[in-house]
This record gives structure tokens, sequence and C-alpha cells, in this order.
């Protein structure tokens, strides 16, 4: 939902939600509701739409919104150029404090 206009093209609503999650499943009943209102019905919960929006979603424009979406695409991105030329793998989570 990061990528508020790949969201729109598919589901035809923009989610409404702020910058911070405040409360559990916060993403998820926004996810349901902006489905609804747009007057789908998702038996599934949402996760019908994960295709189309995965095809859809702008990964650059989806990072300028969401600060830790941002550092997950750059780490990724820097971990696949390394195996790529040979590097690190299997890949391991690195413990940040």
């Amino acid at each position: 939902m990061a990528d508020a206009r790949s969201f729109r093209s598919v589901v035809g609503e923009t989610p409404n939600i702020g910058k911070k999650k405040c409360e559990r499943a916060f993403y998820k009943n926004a996810l349901v509701r902006a489905i609804r209102t747009a007057g789908h019905l998702s038996p599934l919960g949402g996760i019908d739409f994960a295709v189309d929006l995965a095809k859809e979603m702008d990964l650059y424009r989806a990072g300028q919104e969401d600060g830790s979406l941002k550092d997950f695409i750059d780490s990724l991105r820097s971990a696949l150029r390394r195996h790529r030329q040979g590097g690190l793998l299997p890949l391991t989570r690195q413990r940040i404090d």
C-alpha cells in the first residue's frame, strides 16, 4: 500500500492510512476497507489482489513513501548484486544493535 497510485489502479480506491502503524492488523484492516469501499468482494481478505498489486507496484515510488521499505529494497538490491558477482550466499541476517 506504499504505492497508492498502483493500489488505486488495481483496486479502484486509495487506502486511507497515516504514516505510522498504531494497532495490530492496521494495514490488513486498511486494505480490506479500501477493497470494500471500491465495491469489491474479497473473500480472502485482500490476498486475492496480491498478484495484480505486485505487477503494478512501482518499488521506487513505494520506497519514497516508506523509508523502511526503501531500506529493504536497497539491501536486497545490494545482496543480489554481490551474489551475481560471486559473493555472499547463503545470505545471513545481520544483527543491528
